[in-house]
């Protein structure tokens, strides 16, 4: 075992992701990891970029112990950004991670609240009063952890009915939208809730997905109005394959529309983010021949239409894994490409227009 993983871990060189992508008062920041700054190892990575040009203003790894992932990131007031996701405190045992940074990307402070297990955030926001939320998982239930600005603990709430917290979305007033994986299958898809909270922290109201249809829900953003858009996979009953899945809410947790799959093309959302026209754009990925994904981008307009889908990449595996809208209206999207590049996998931005035609695009990694 100590010889197939010293070979996995001489594997792991080479390789480049991104998480997530959020907007940032002077443009937009990235996370996710490498395994090539320190060969086998992975460190969690952070690139800001100014909204302009296709090579970042700073970048930033972090992560000396076996391992560390950044899954989301969110601007912090005033500047600079707070960053989660895991570290490896032991061979195949994860505890959450919180790193604030300052506006140069210099840190300001770090944490690993929670214990050590199958543990970890996957999703951040900051309320009105620069209160920090994460969401993730601890102890095989969904969590939830509220920090200070200076990263003080304000308390946990473990969410007993959700084994994960996929996404989470601030709202209006200190209210806080969490999505999360009600119940995971072995051999399909789970099943999906978006569970809304009170400033006070308590629950204001639940939206469950029906005992008949299976879905998960990766994401989850608000909308102007108070609403929310949730995006995803789910199959039709007795399918083996999933489609795209998003879904929009009221505020009161009341169904608007629901873009269900339209073919039998396996394609999935992993990230959302709401526009001003009260429509939304995704991005995920599709099958292309046997393996392969390509990244995907969907415009959905108020009504739930879609105004367009386009796919990127090249001939390997190409995924997107968050999405952002920026000041012009355009979009930026982040993933991991290994159609182009430096390496074996290659972390991944790429910019559209509003009518999803591509801007640039450029890779980070090493060989």
């Amino acid at each position: 075992m100590d010889l197939a993983h010293e070979v996995e871990q001489k594997n792991r060189t080479g390789h480049e992701a991104a998480e997530a992508v959020t907007a940032t008062r002077e443009g937009f920041a990235v996370a996710g990891h490498t395994h090539s700054r320190r060969p086998g190892t992975s460190q969690a990575w952070v690139l800001d970029f100014d909204g302009t040009a296709p090579r970042p203003r700073w970048e930033r790894t972090q992560g000396e112990g076996p391992g560390s992932h950044a899954r989301a990131l969110s601007p912090l007031p005033g500047g600079g950004l707070v960053v989660v996701g895991e570290v490896e405190v032991a061979r195949d045992e994860f505890q959450a991670w919180v790193l604030a940074l300052n506006r140069d990307g210099s840190p300001r402070w770090e944490r690993t609240p929670g214990t050590g297990g199958i543990n970890g955030l996957t999703s951040v926001g900051v309320l009105d009063d620069g209160t920090i939320v994460a969401g993730g998982v601890q102890g095989g239930a969904g969590w939830l952890l509220w920090l200070s600005p200076d990263g003080q603990p304000l308390g946990e709430t473990r969410l007993e009915k959700l084994e994960r917290v996929t996404s989470l979305a601030v709202l209006p007033g200190g209210r806080l939208a969490v999505a999360g994986t009600a119940e995971s299958s072995t051999t399909g898809l789970g099943t999906s809730a978006i569970l809304v909270f009170e400033a006070d922290r308590q629950p204001a109201w639940a939206w469950w997905l029906s005992a008949e249809r299976r879905g998960e829900l990766a994401a989850l953003a608000a909308m102007p109005d108070g609403g929310l858009v949730a995006a995803g996979r789910t199959s039709a009953p007795g399918s083996p394959d999933w489609g795209l899945w998003v879904v929009r809410l009221d505020a009161k947790g009341r169904i608007q529309w629901e873009h269900l799959p339209e073919d039998a093309t396996v394609e999935a959302g992993h990230a959302v983010t709401a526009l001003p026209d009260g429509g939304a754009a995704v991005a995920g990925d599709s099958l292309k021949g046997l393996a392969d994904r390509d990244a995907r981008v969907w415009r959905l307009g108020p009504d739930g239409a879609v105004r367009w889908r386009k796919s990127y990449g090249g001939g390997r595996q190409d995924l997107a894994r968050g999405i952002t809208r920026l000041a012009d209206g355009g979009l930026v999207v982040a993933g991991s490409t290994m159609s182009r590049g430096a390496g074996k996998t290659d972390l991944w931005v790429f910019r559209v227009s509003a009518d999803g035609d591509l801007s640039w695009q450029e890779t980070f990694g090493t060989p």
